[in-house]
This record gives C-alpha cells, structure tokens and sequence, in this order.
C-alpha cells in the first residue's frame, strides 16, 4: 500500500467548532483555502490515464504540408509549446514511473485515433458500448436533434474558423499518439468509457490519475476522461503539473484558465496531486 498526498477545496470557513466557524464574517470566498489530505492507494488498483497526446506539432516537416504547420496549431503556438514542455518534462517521467511499479496505463487519444492501435481493436471486438446501462447524458427528445446539432456546429466554425477546422481535417486524420508517450504492447488504448471500464473491472481498478490536455476540453469532457469516469464511481485525481488548459486573451499571462479548472474539479469533482508526489509515492 502506498501513501499519495493529494489536495481539495475548502468550501468552509475554519474555526474552532468541530472544525468550521461560527462567525458569520469568517463566511468569505475569500476564505476557502485547499485542504491536504492522504490516499492510500495500491498500485495493482490504480490507473494512469493519458488524454489526447496527439502527434502534433511533433514532426519536423508539417503533417499536411499543403498547409504548413498553421494547419496543427489545435488551440495556439504557445499552447502547443507549453503541451510539449509539460509532456517531456512532468508526463514522461510519470509514465515511466508508472510502468516500474506495474500500474496499468491506459491511453485515450480519441476513437479516431484509437482505433488505429491494435490494442483498441481486441477491445472493439466485444462491442461493449451496447451491452451496457450507463449513459452520462441520456439524449432527449427536446429540442429537435437536427437543430441542436446545426448550432453546435455553427458554435464550432465561429469559435475556430470553417477554413481552420478544413485544415485541421487533414491533420487529424493522421494523427497518432506522441511517440514519447506512445504505447507499449502490453498497454491499453480506449476508444470509449465504456472499455475503459470494462478494463478498470476485469483488474479491479478504483482510483484513476489523469494526465494530459487540454484540461478545459478533453482531460474532464472526453469519453473515458474525468467526468465520466467520476460519475461510474472511480476516485479520479488529476496530476496538476502534469495538465494545462487553452487560454484566451483574458487569461494567458496568467495561466488563470488552467488554475480556475483545477480549482473547479478540487472543489466538486476531484481530487488532485502532482508528478513530484507521484513519483515520491510510486517510485
């Protein structure tokens, strides 16, 4: 059994009763600081999950040349550089780590892109979406389904540009996983929730760390990240280091969307660590 200090949000005003205070005063924002606690956890019942650690960017010559390298700026030059960094410098040595101690390793790069490993074809064999209950967003007969995905899709093209997603198309679908994290043989790559939990039972996995980008996107929203894993009931813990959001003009010098986010998941769904912590519990 190992011991991993991991961090939450206070949503209290500390005092002297049982541990909160009576003072209506002490009640502020301003107020609620984080809480450290430990977990123990063993590693035989935990797992590393890698979200989106797409190749691009990551090739000396452009991935669709007819466009340059513009076409693999998915969410900006300094995103991708900040990506790049973290991965090489936290992911890396978290995967490595993970490895070591025999936890299992599971990467969720996107269906589109999993389906490209053999490991994802063995699992896509059982057809385990349709054999399962869970839904996390059960459709609904309201509004029309045409007309929700008409302005979804409007939303897309105005946030990103119909010419830019075009581009983008061309990249996406060659992308693979980053040779630095990619996959060995022996490890897991999910195309839906639904394999990933289908492999979390089979070895009686509870406590899943998430790693990868971007944090405002795919980390809490993608089938198998964050959010959907919670909701099937699994402790998830995002390493804090080892994540970084795309920012905006409001943001950037900051990095305030990425603290925002991980003060968002502490506070209602998660709980968080780092790599530093990582590797002094499981190294």
């Amino acid at each position: 059994m190992s011991t991993i200090p991991i961090r939450f949000v206070k949503l209290y005003a500390e005092g002297d009763c049982e541990g909160i205070s009576l003072a209506e005063e002490d009640w502020d924002e301003g107020k609620y600081v984080h809480g450290e606690a430990l977990l123990e956890v063993k590693p035989e019942e935990a797992a590393l999950a890698l979200v989106d650690f797409w190749d691009s960017c990551w090739h000396e010559q452009p991935m669709a040349p007819q466009h340059g390298r513009i076409a693999e700026l998915n969410a900006g030059r300094t995103w991708q550089n900040r990506a790049k960094q973290i991965t090489l410098e936290k992911v890396v040595p978290v995967l490595q780590c993970a490895r070591a101690c025999g936890m299992t390793v599971v990467h969720l790069p996107s269906a589109q892109i999993a389906v490209k490993y053999p490991q994802c074809q063995q699992l896509a064999k059982l057809n385990l979406e349709e054999q399962e209950d869970f839904k996390q967003y059960e459709p609904l007969d309201w509004p029309p389904k045409e007309w929700a995905e008409a302005w979804y899709r409007e939303h897309m093209e105005r946030g990103r540009s119909k010419k830019w997603l075009e581009m983008w198309d061309d990249v996406y679908e060659k992308s693979m996983i980053a040779l630095p994290v990619a996959p060995l043989d022996d490890e897991i790559v999910a195309a839906s929730g639904a394999q990933f939990h289908h492999i979390c039972k089979e070895r009686k996995i509870r406590v899943i760390f998430y790693v990868g980008f971007a944090l405002n996107m795919c980390v809490i929203n993608r089938p198998g990240a964050l959010l959907e894993m919670r909701d099937r009931g699994y402790l998830t813990i995002i390493l804090r280091d080892c994540t970084t959001a795309i920012e905006t003009a409001d943001t950037y010098n900051g990095l305030w969307m990425t603290k925002a986010f991980i003060n968002w998941l502490e506070l209602l769904r998660s709980y968080s660590s780092d790599s530093d912590a990582f590797l002094k519990t499981f190294g």
